[in-house]
């Protein structure tokens, strides 16, 4: 048998990719549409015209697949953000400020897709508990990255780690709150929030202007 040429395997990869990316497809809208109690395996096949041996060689479980959806919907999204907003300005102050309101938009726009898919995420904490530290983990390492400067912008005193533990914790905090009360003032609580890292985590020295007003950046 021949080995397989690079392009061989490129193809193979892409069709791959794309079975992969339908199963999410489907998962998404199964969601969207009934829940997320009525995902099934054999839904997902039957949405995407795949057999359950071929689901398996993608997710070995429903949980696994429900994993991987938090992992590109929400955890992978929200690194890009922060990356994003890292590149765009020069001063955390900007940074913190241009998160915040596209967090805050984001909420805004957010439906039953992913109001299921944090509540499983928060509930897996519990349930997984050595999943639940590696996404935590994830989390601090992303807001870490949020909160990281070289020419000592933060307050005396504090770090980029301790800043994002207490910024995920807190943001935990009202995420619960949002998902517990359809009439949770998100984007006032959101708001809350970034009034009071500016005020304790920020050297005073670097604040131009603590308002959470849209940033002259892209």
């Amino acid at each position: 048998m021949e080995p397989l040429t690079v392009q061989a395997i490129t193809l193979r990869e892409k069709r791959k990719q794309a079975i992969r990316q339908k199963i999410h497809t489907q998962a998404c809208l199964i969601i969207q549409d009934t829940g997320l109690n009525n995902l099934t395996i054999d839904r997902v096949c039957q949405a995407t015209g795949i057999t359950k041996k071929t689901f398996y060689n993608y997710f070995p479980s429903r949980h696994t697949l429900l994993l991987s959806l938090c992992q590109s919907l929400l955890l992978d999204q929200n690194l890009s953000l922060v990356r994003h907003v890292c590149q765009q300005t020069t001063t955390l102050e900007q940074r913190l400020q241009h998160f915040f309101l596209r967090f805050k938009e984001r909420f805004s726009h957010r439906g039953t897709l992913e109001k299921e898919l944090i509540r499983f995420l928060l509930t897996n904490f519990i349930d997984h508990r050595d999943e639940g530290t590696d996404i935590h983990q994830q989390m601090l390492a992303t807001y870490a990255e949020l909160f990281h400067s070289d020419h000592h912008e933060l307050a005396p005193g504090l770090d980029s780690q301790l800043c994002a533990e207490i910024t995920v914790g807190m943001l935990n905090t009202i995420t619960l709150d949002w998902l517990s009360d359809e009439h949770c003032p998100i984007e006032h609580r959101l708001d809350d929030l970034y009034q009071f890292i500016n005020s304790s985590m920020i050297s005073r020295s670097s604040v131009n202007n603590p308002g959470l007003t849209e940033p002259p950046i892209s």
